[in-house]
């Protein structure tokens, strides 16, 4: 009989070996180096219009950047996504330009350092009206009404192509560190900091 009562845990022994464990653990947590952390790479989201005629101020395409951006973060999660500058490398550079026939196009390249895309797969094109939208649309839309058209034409024209969505993702995972919400990596023993495990 006394042998049983003996392996039962008594609960303040546990509790005291979890205190003892938790005060051991604050004491060590200063030897070692702080543990390094990953976080999602940005990428940012570049808009210019290539149209000779059709031109929106700077302010307008910055707030057509920040919507598509929106759009790409749904999509493609596991990077951050911002309105950038010409400056601000990786870049989603969604642009439009017009063919010799007149027809205008929405295109969307990777590009990761000054005017290097990644690579012949990493610049994607659609027309940026679907047949018949000319027709009933022959302008181009106002400022104001640029951030939602030019948004909506993404996600609907580009987007909206299962190959090309897998292709942007594939494109974004080879160039680009892919990133998550927080990893955690564990900090490296050094003679410095022997009793780091």
């Amino acid at each position: 009989m006394e042998i049983a009562s003996q392996n039962q845990h008594c609960p303040s022994l546990l509790s005291s070996r979890s205190l003892l464990f938790l005060l051991g653990a604050a004491i060590c947590t200063p030897l070692c180096p702080q543990a390094g952390a990953q976080h999602p790479a940005t990428v940012n989201v570049i808009f210019h219009s290539r149209l000779p005629a059709y031109r929106p101020p700077t302010a307008v395409e910055q707030e057509i950047s920040a919507h598509v951006a929106k759009i790409c973060a749904d999509k493609f999660p596991h990077w951050r996504y911002r309105a950038g500058t010409d400056a601000d490398f990786p870049q989603l550079r969604v642009e439009i330009t017009q063919e010799s026939n007149d027809k205008r196009l929405l295109g969307l390249s990777l590009v990761v350092d000054r005017d290097q895309p990644v690579g012949p797969g990493s610049r994607w094109r659609e027309p940026l009206f679907a047949p018949g939208d000319a027709i009933l649309r022959p302008v181009m839309p106002t400022d104001a009404e640029a951030p939602t058209f030019f948004a909506e034409a993404f996600e609907q024209q580009l987007l909206s192509n299962p190959v090309i969505l897998r292709e942007i993702l594939a494109a974004l995972s080879d160039a680009v560190p892919l990133g998550g919400s927080v990893v955690l990596i564990p900090p490296q023993r050094t003679s410095e900091n022997p009793r780091c495990n």
